[in-house]
């Protein structure tokens, strides 16, 4: 999802179309509670300009299914995936956790059993906001 439109020439009016179709402004997403989804899993990371910019971050339900909300400390949209760019050893090193994390808990998300069991060896419980935390 690209928020700077260079055609149009501002990062606003871009925030301003994807804010539209996420809901700020009535969704153009599905409604999916009547059907076999039960769980969403909604990862993001405090530092993802989709969070900073009030799109991403904790949600009680999306599409009208139940999320489990992950947050991912330092965490911005580039560092969910591996990057092999990365030239800085500190920065490739926090990359590489949090690449690992995602790529694990996508392998367990398969199932409510895996997944559950999954968030409490690597995260031990959710906060009391009912946000499972990682902090790399």
């Amino acid at each position: 999802m690209c928020l700077y439109s260079p055609q149009q020439g501002s990062f606003g009016f871009a925030l301003q179309a994807v804010q539209r179709y996420l809901g700020t402004q009535g969704s153009r997403l599905p409604n999916l509670s009547g059907s076999s989804v039960k769980r969403i899993v909604n990862v993001y990371g405090t530092a993802d300009i989709l969070n900073q910019v009030g799109i991403g971050g904790k949600r009680d339900n999306l599409c009208g299914v139940q999320t489990i909300n992950i947050e991912i400390a330092g965490a911005t949209h580039f560092d969910y995936m591996r990057r092999s760019d990365e030239t800085d050893p500190v920065k490739r090193e926090f990359n590489r956790k949090v690449s690992e994390f995602v790529a694990d808990l996508t392998l367990a998300s398969d199932n409510d059993t895996d997944l559950d069991q999954f968030l409490q060896d690597k995260l031990g419980e959710a906060d009391p906001d009912g946000v499972w935390r990682f902090n790399p």
